[in-house]
């Protein structure tokens, strides 16, 4: 992934969301056998921490892509990635205010930036 970006912020985020995206399809491949709500919950929110910084990182690099888009580039993995993310729903049922522990200023990225 690290091929298509020229800036060490672009590559040190997106290596950082490479090991959160392999786990989505690690659970699905059944590499991760005691997967429980608070496993399930913490990808959740570092998949919604990616989307955040992503944003961010577009206002500064406008042809910056989700590193989710290149990471699930195929059917098979998109697909994988849809069941990894339904078996995790299952797991957490309906939980309404977890989310608000996501980093929506992603300060990972505030602090690289000092």
């Amino acid at each position: 992934m690290y091929e298509k970006f020229d800036s060490p912020q672009l590559i040190t985020f997106s290596l950082g969301a490479a090991s959160t995206l392999q786990l989505v399809i690690d659970i699905e491949q059944g590499r991760i056998p005691n997967l429980d709500a608070d496993i399930g919950r913490q990808i959740i929110l570092d998949i919604m921490n990616i989307n955040y910084c992503t944003r961010q990182l577009q206002n500064e690099f406008s042809d910056f892509r989700n590193p989710k888009s290149l990471y699930f580039n195929t059917i098979d993995r998109a697909y994988t990635n849809r069941k990894s993310q339904n078996k995790i729903a299952d797991i957490l049922r309906f939980e309404p205010s977890y989310h608000w522990m996501a980093d929506q200023h992603c300060e990972a990225l505030i602090g690289a930036k000092k």
